[in-house]
């Protein structure tokens, strides 16, 4: 399974968002990639997600396999849209 978003957080994937990412990623037992301009990266590994220099507006597909791969990429999805919960980088937070 996969999901594919764009990064919206005015830092990218910065590393509190990686290890955001990377401990959430951590909970489940599937295997999780995440690719970024024909690279790829291990979801659980947070040098190697840093290493893909991700920005914001960056295009990403993040596939999960494996027995919680369905509640992974929920999980993920919320964290990646809701910009790895820093609402300081909110993209309705100017709109308030």
């Amino acid at each position: 399974m996969k999901f594919e978003t764009t990064i919206a957080n005015e830092l990218g994937m910065h590393a509190d968002a990686a290890i955001q990412f990377v401990q959430t990623a951590s909970k489940f037992k599937s295997n999780i990639r995440v690719f970024h301009k024909n690279k790829e990266a291990d979801g659980k590994n947070v040098i190697k997600l840093l290493g893909l220099r991700i920005e914001k507006n960056s295009h990403i597909t993040v596939i999960a396999e494996g027995e919680d791969e369905q509640l992974a990429l929920q999980e993920l999805k919320m964290l990646v849209d809701n910009n790895f919960w820093d609402e300081r980088y909110s993209p309705d937070r100017h709109q308030k």
